[in-house]
């Protein structure tokens, strides 16, 4: 079994806070290759209050068996011995060792994990579906190694992530000694949310125009995107961003596409909204 962080989540069905514990399930074939039977990764959790009063108690003798492995859509298995689910289809993950947070601003499970090649990047909504990971490190041909990859959030508790986190690893450039190995920092910037744009309308023909765009986890280093093409973008807040359209944006009738760009890894662009050009209307004639 491999090793995982606590993660503080509440479960959605029962309202119950838990301790959660990500791992991977490694079974060697002559202690040289993977067997292919192996979970990528697996969960256990424990019961928030009733571990950390045994922790402060220091009873260590009970805190194992508080613990209970996700399977087969129970959480039933026991935290020792106890069979678990790979929560990756077949393909979808890499081997590797995970990290897990929750993530504030989006309101999900969000994983970092490295298999020595590269750094790879996923999110869930209640940390037990997780889509294929993204890579968004790594190197061809694969050296030097990069391990120890984490999650630190930039707010008062760092294990809550916001809108942009770090990740610190460490690059490894013979595999063979820890020197000269040195520890790099990776920013991370998730992606925006766009939910409106003031104004939605304009005539054909007018002036160049500021547009302001509300939606979640705008960065400073976001860019507005006007029909396939980035427009001068300010930053306001988290939560706004203002764009300036120009003239020959709006010289003919239809509809443009307007989306929110936020930088790799992981950001990319965000959810469209439309914005409609009219046709002049002529004076009616007596």
């Amino acid at each position: 079994m491999g090793e995982g962080n606590l993660v503080v989540a509440t479960d959605t069905t029962t309202q119950q806070k838990y301790f959660y514990i990500y791992f991977p399930e490694f079974y060697w074939l002559n202690n040289i290759t993977i067997d292919p039977s192996s979970r990528l990764v697996s969960v256990a959790r424990a019961p928030y209050e009733t571990l950390l009063t045994a922790a402060f108690r220091g009873d260590s003798s009970t805190i194992p068996a508080l613990f209970n492995k996700f399977y087969d859509g129970q959480w039933t298995q026991p935290g020792l011995g106890g069979q678990s689910t790979d929560l990756f289809a077949h393909g979808q993950g890499i081997s590797g060792y995970p990290q897990v947070a929750w993530s504030a601003s989006r309101s999900r499970f969000v994983m970092v994990m490295d298999n020595l090649q590269n750094i790879a990047y996923g999110e869930s909504l209640d940390g037990l579906h997780w889509p294929p990971m993204q890579v968004i490190f790594g190197r061809n041909p694969q050296t030097p190694i990069y391990i120890y990859a984490n999650t630190v959030g930039l707010g008062a508790d760092p294990s809550i992530l916001g809108d942009t986190f770090y990740s610190y690893y460490t690059n490894w450039p013979s595999g063979e000694s820890w020197m000269p190995a040195t520890l790099n920092r990776l920013t991370i910037t998730t992606a925006a949310a766009l939910s409106s744009v003031v104004p939605s309308s304009t005539t054909v023909g007018g002036s160049a125009f500021m547009l302001t765009l509300n939606g979640d986890n705008f960065v400073k280093t976001s860019s507005v995107i006007w029909n396939g093409s980035r427009r001068a973008t300010t930053y306001v807040s988290a939560t706004q961003l203002t764009a300036q359209i120009l003239g020959s944006d709006i010289a003919e009738a239809g509809e443009a596409n307007v989306e929110v760009s936020n930088p790799a890894p992981c950001g990319g662009v965000s959810n469209a909204k439309p914005f409609t050009v009219y046709p002049s209307v002529s004076p009616a004639s007596k």
